[in-house]
């Protein structure tokens, strides 16, 4: 049996601004790049590295968590981080409740029990120092003009939403700047 919640629908979706992405719901189905199917909550960082050698676009790097700093609310949080060889510095903002996937940990968020409540997804907390897995393009679009809008909005785990009950394709096959 399934755990996942009823699909939602386009208006959902466009109510919550993408800020919580079905696909990190504890049995959302993600499709690697070898074809192979897995629940969300079984991946491994093994997984992002196979998908990542077949993939002609993207690439694994590792972004570093700088700091993390809260709203008043606290329930966002701004992130930076110091992704890749080039040791590019990036601020994302996401809900506290956001996995990133962490090397040596696994899913990890801010507010671990935050991500339990709205995905069913056990995390870790995320702390400054944590490496956390990073797919981005193997040879950037324009190299002289990347910025932060070059940059996926989900940096640890970029994936294209399908329908709920639907694998997720793991990489897609364009990684466009936004």
């Amino acid at each position: 049996m399934n755990d996942l919640p009823e699909r939602q629908t386009a208006d959902n979706q466009q109510q919550n601004g993408g800020l919580y992405p079905p696909h990190f719901e504890k049995g959302a189905l993600i499709q690697l790049a070898s074809g192979e199917i897995k629940c969300v909550q079984d991946l491994s960082i093994e997984d992002f590295q196979r998908s990542t050698d077949l993939s002609p676009d993207l690439k694994l790097d590792s972004s570093t968590v700088g700091k993390i700093s809260l709203n008043q609310q606290r329930t966002m949080a701004l992130l930076c981080f110091v992704v890749g060889e080039d040791k590019l510095q990036i601020i994302v903002e996401a809900p506290v409740e956001h996995p990133f996937f962490v090397y040596g940990k696994g899913w990890s968020a801010v507010t671990p029990e935050m991500s339990m409540s709205r995905y069913k997804l056990a995390c870790h907390e995320l702390i400054v120092g944590d490496v956390c897995a990073s797919l981005t393009l193997k040879t950037p679009v324009n190299a002289d003009a990347q910025n932060i809008a070059d940059v996926p909005r989900d940096i640890a785990v970029h994936m294209q939403h399908n329908e709920i009950n639907k694998p997720t394709q793991f990489l897609p096959s364009q990684l466009a700047p936004r």
